[in-house]
């Protein structure tokens, strides 16, 4: 083994695993990890280990397997030569941020973070944090690594006090000229495309696919796991809890199809 990674990333050499409660839904082709930690024995080429809880067991290995899991080192951010940078910005030495990227005051920037240029970052935001991923461990509750990072792309605008958090194995994409209100929560592995708009106050669920060109309106709330397709419109103070298919318009709790009239966004 020489990487960890998540069961639908192919490698020679990679483990990864597969939650008890995953294996009775998942398409087993989708598997393609070259060894994975499942519950129980699979009709599977793959090598497989099996453990009594497959999650604990990764973890037990990511925490060994990785050297200084836990180690950080943040330098402040006018040290670094950014043209604009404000105060109080600390900034990971294991992160990459081109030289033109703004930064306003108070700002942490955690590893394995990447921003390209042209973006905007204000004040208070918290890009690469970890976020929330519970597991039930000899009966005590644990948080899961968080291994990937956060990918910002070019002209993106990062608002006010909002955090974004690191991907568990894979990144968090953000992509470019996207605008971020302020106080939004990003959840681990969420991946949002070119041009997209999310107004103040937003919450989005881990594992969320937000595809080009979608707005979603202020106080909204997006349910982990779920894709929204391009040319999307989410109303103010809606919860959207299922797949949105492309050029769909939906408010309310929970979101119903709309036709939008432009003020209510």
């Amino acid at each position: 083994i020489n990487s960890l990674s998540s069961y639908d990333c192919a490698g020679r050499y990679n483990l990864a695993f597969l939650d008890r409660d995953k294996m009775e839904h998942i398409d087993l082709k989708k598997i393609k990890a070259s060894c994975i930690i499942v519950s129980k024995k699979i009709n599977l080429k793959n090598n497989i280990v099996i453990s009594s809880n497959p999650r604990a067991t990764f973890e037990k290995i990511c925490k060994n397997f990785i050297k200084n899991y836990d180690y950080e080192e943040l330098i402040d951010g006018k040290n670094l030569g950014f043209k604009k940078c404000g105060v109080n910005v600390k900034i990971s030495k294991f992160s990459k941020i081109d030289k033109n990227v703004i930064f306003e005051d108070n700002i942490i920037v955690y590893k394995n973070t990447k921003i390209q240029e042209g973006s905007k970052i204000s004040s208070g935001a918290i890009i690469g944090n970890h976020g929330l991923g519970p597991y039930v461990y000899k009966k005590k509750m644990h948080n899961c690594s968080h291994l990937g990072g956060v990918i910002i792309g070019k002209n993106s605008y990062i608002g006010a006090s909002s955090l974004i958090a690191r991907g568990t194995l894979n990144d968090t994409l953000i992509g470019k000229n996207v605008s971020i209100g302020n106080l939004v929560n990003i959840g681990h592995n969420v991946k949002i495309a070119d041009n997209c708009i999310i107004s103040s106050s937003v919450s989005v669920g881990g594992n969320v696919d937000i595809k080009q060109n979608t707005q979603v309106g202020i106080g909204s709330t997006l349910s982990p796991r779920i894709k929204i397709g391009p040319n999307c419109k989410i109303g103010i103070n809606t919860n959207v809890v299922q797949n949105l298919n492309k050029n769909q318009s939906v408010l309310g709790n929970p979101a119903k199809k709309f036709f939008f009239v432009n003020k209510l966004f």
